[in-house]
């Protein structure tokens, strides 16, 4: 499900995956001018969820930001964690075909080098990262060359360490719809 709104509206309790607003002239170009888009060979449209393996998620995390003479920045972060099987996805009311739930337990998490238990951020503030599927034969990699965007991340339930996402499928249903409509995505 997805919700369409302007900039300034409260959605506090709203029950959508993610919202598509339309960006200005100003930050359209700063955007632009700070990220790259993934090139499609480098992205996955799925069916399914329920055949992932290991997952990452990548994002800025707001316990790593920084306000400085108000420009705000943060470091990017990935967390990585197992993608859930059918039952967790039935537990929480989810659909494996439009969703994407990760575990992450932010206790367990160890530095990717030495694998030594390390205290990672929470995932606060990283709505909207990107989720990456590595292969089989990778889950351990640091090599980011190998994963495949295959969502974005927007809901974190913290009790349960569960890290919930869209597929890609529906984010580019959703833009085909608005521009058929006569709208911009």
């Amino acid at each position: 499900m997805y919700a369409s709104f302007i900039a300034d509206e409260d959605r506090k309790g709203d029950n959508a995956d993610f919202a598509l607003f339309k960006l200005g002239a100003q930050c359209k170009k700063a955007l632009n001018h700070h990220f790259s888009a993934l090139p499609q060979t480098r992205t996955e449209l799925l069916n399914t969820s329920l055949e992932l393996g290991c997952c990452s998620i990548s994002g800025y995390p707001v316990s790593k930001g920084t306000n400085k003479s108000g420009q705000l920045s943060s470091e990017i972060y990935s967390f990585r964690g197992v993608a859930a099987k059918a039952t967790t996805y039935e537990k929480l009311g989810l659909d494996p075909s439009a969703n994407i739930i990760v575990h992450y337990d932010r206790s367990r998490a160890v530095y990717p080098g030495t694998l030594q238990p390390f205290p990672g951020p929470a995932l606060r503030g990283v709505s909207g990262g990107a989720i990456f599927s590595w292969p089989k034969e990778h889950a351990l990699s640091d090599d980011w060359s190998i994963p495949s965007l295959v969502g974005i991340f927007h809901t974190y339930h913290k009790d349960e360490g569960l890290a919930v996402g869209s597929l890609l499928m529906p984010y580019i249903a959703t833009i085909g719809l608005m521009q058929m409509k006569g709208g911009q995505a």
